[in-house]
């Protein structure tokens, strides 16, 4: 499936309708367990219900995620158990910006995004934008603070820190010759709701509800269109 062959629009449109007909059906994944009543993450076992009823389908793009969320669950049941494993973790996850993820095939761990919290129409229908933004802002963790946008310091300090959870409003300055106004923020990414549980692609459709919740959840991927769905299968995040 080549990515231009995709209308992006009339997918998000589709799952947009499909998530609508099942809302009530969709449940949340068991509260991992690293997940602490004082990370804001926690939220969304709260809000969850309101985001469910008041929320719709959006395009995100993922600015950075624990490493391991790229790897087969697979991986995790053929790999030895003299030890080796448990360092291997712990080797990841210090150079991962999350807290320690139990090694299991279905799981959670946390993953930086970026969304259109107001629908513009160019957003919709491309979300090849987000993806390029968001792979600019990973970069803007390597750069010197005078190389880097007033308008971005913000969600750059917050991509930059280990436990920051903060939602931040991104928008371009006025004098600017673009647009750009999105929301990033941190997300729980549970791997039963990925296909295949694992994360091969940066551009995922989420459930939010701007003003309505701080939370947001990526789309189940049985509510998935199935031409998304095989574009997804043929990807290699990058």
């Amino acid at each position: 499936m080549n990515i231009s062959e995709i209308d992006f629009g009339a997918e998000l449109a589709a799952m947009n309708e499909k998530f609508k007909a099942n809302s009530e059906s969709i449940t949340l994944p068991e509260r991992p367990p690293w997940l602490e009543d004082d990370d804001e993450l926690s939220l969304l076992y709260i809000e969850f219900p309101k985001l469910i009823r008041r929320g719709g389908v959006f395009w995100a793009s993922i600015i950075q995620a624990n490493t391991m969320l790229f790897k087969r669950p697979d991986d995790f049941l053929h790999t030895k158990t003299d030890g080796s494993y448990v360092n291997r973790v712990r080797q990841i996850n210090s150079a991962a910006f999350t807290k320690p993820l139990f090694a299991k095939p279905t799981g959670a761990s946390v993953a930086t995004l970026i969304y259109n919290h107001k629908r513009p129409k160019t957003a919709d229908s491309d979300p090849l934008i987000l993806r390029t933004f968001a792979h600019y802002l990973f970069e803007c963790k390597s750069k010197p603070t005078e190389e880097i946008p007033p308008w971005l310091l913000k969600a750059v300090e917050v991509v930059k820190a280990e436990f920051d959870r903060s939602q931040v409003i991104i928008k371009a300055g006025e004098k600017d010759d673009f647009l750009m106004n999105v929301t990033m923020q941190s997300i729980i990414v549970f791997r039963e709701h990925l296909p295949k549980g694992v994360l091969k692609n940066l551009i995922v459709p989420i459930i939010a509800a701007p003003q309505k919740t701080k939370s947001a959840v990526i789309l189940p991927y049985k509510y998935w269109t199935k031409k998304f769905t095989a574009y997804w299968n043929k990807s290699r995040a990058e």
